[in-house]
């Protein structure tokens, strides 16, 4: 059988066989090197973002433990005081210009005095999410889906909805406008000082036509705070960037990057809060890894506030879905930053002011 002459047909099947082999060869060689240069880069991807690549459908554990211990070096404040809240929920924090210090939680507004110690409380009939504390002793807190305006301990304004998907998480009053961060509508507002939107656009939208990349906000995580520079820094958490905006919209300034370096943010988002410096240094939290750190206005890393030691039980916390944030207040050089755990407003200051405090 093996001598007999091959027909018509095998004759024509034998060279497409061969065709066929040979792709499969050529398929499978280019699936090797995509395979070898694939793993090289998912292998250099891991190193650098160890939680970029969770499996599908798995939850993302990011192994941290050889990054909760800040290097000496990079600490550049100390802890100079403690304000114990005693809230069981603490949601946010504002310091008022006689350096006071404002907090909201477990439907509360509570005022300390400088010293720490409680000057005065107001029961509300919500929970309250952020708090403001305008030029002119105005408090404004953000109450899910609208804003509330107290003056001596009494409620003057209540703003109508922003609609059902807005949760607003910072107010900022300024001398033309209030802005209003909308973490649900991914977007910040603009609007008079009677609550009604303006003409100007919305700030944080994709739009492609300005070169806006657009908000990304998967939690209740939208901050800002207006620089000496005049420019509205606003943190973008989906981005892990931090980006500066003019009061019409106009991105001037992004930067950040996806890291668990010191002067990058980890995880899927952050930074959560921000926070501005009388000088233009900008201070910014991370959940996940909780820190603090300091950078120059153009996003140069300057060292660390508070690293993640001084957060034990923050770190500790297993599900962050409704996670309060690090929320942060300036007053002068004073670093005020919400340990929303223990119900703590921990001060800091410049290790160089605050040693000479103490002398």
């Amino acid at each position: 059988m093996t001598n007999e002459p091959k027909t018509s047909n095998q004759s024509k099947t034998a060279p497409a066989m061969k065709a066929v082999y040979a792709c499969v060869a050529i398929v499978a060689a280019c699936a090797a090197v995509y395979t070898a240069v694939g793993l090289g880069r998912r292998s250099m991807e891991l190193r650098s973002n160890p939680q970029r690549l969770c499996p599908p459908g798995q939850p993302c554990v990011l192994d941290t433990a050889g990054l909760r211990k800040t290097a000496p070096w990079m600490i550049k404040y100390r802890e100079t005081g403690r304000i114990k809240t005693g809230m069981k929920d603490p949601r946010g924090i504002a310091a008022g210009g006689d350096h006071s210090v404002w907090v909201v939680g477990d439907k509360r507004l509570v005022q300390f005095n400088a010293q720490g110690n409680q000057q005065s409380v107001v029961g509300l009939d919500a929970a309250a999410e952020c708090v403001t504390v305008a030029d002119d002793g105005s408090v404004f807190l953000g109450m899910g889906d609208h804003v509330e305006v107290y003056k001596n301990g009494q409620r003057v304004a209540r703003w109508g909805t922003f609609g059902t998907r807005t949760v607003i998480t910072c107010i900022l009053p300024t001398a033309s406008a209030i802005y209003v961060a909308d973490a649900g509508g991914a977007k910040i507002l603009c609007c008079d000082k009677q609550g009604r939107l303006t003409t100007r656009p919305w700030i944080g939208l994709f739009d492609p036509a300005r070169n806006i990349p657009g908000l990304v906000v998967p939690s209740a995580h939208l901050d800002m705070a207006i620089a000496p520079d005049g420019l509205l820094r606003v943190n973008n958490p989906g981005r892990r960037k931090i980006e500066a905006y003019t009061i019409d919209g106009d991105l001037e300034l992004s930067w950040g990057k996806s890291s668990t370096d010191p002067e990058g943010f980890p995880g899927c988002c952050n930074p959560t809060d921000i926070a501005v410096l009388p000088d233009g240094k900008i201070i910014a939290a991370d959940k996940g890894l909780p820190c603090v750190k300091v950078y120059e206005p153009d996003g140069t890393f300057v060292g660390v506030v508070a690293g993640p030691e001084a957060f034990p039980e923050v770190g500790a916390l297993t599900d962050v879905g409704g996670f309060a944030g690090l929320d942060l207040a300036v007053d002068g050089d004073r670093v005020l930053v919400l340990d929303p755990v223990r119900g703590d407003v921990i001060i800091f200051m410049p290790t160089e002011a605050a040693s000479d405090e103490q002398e």
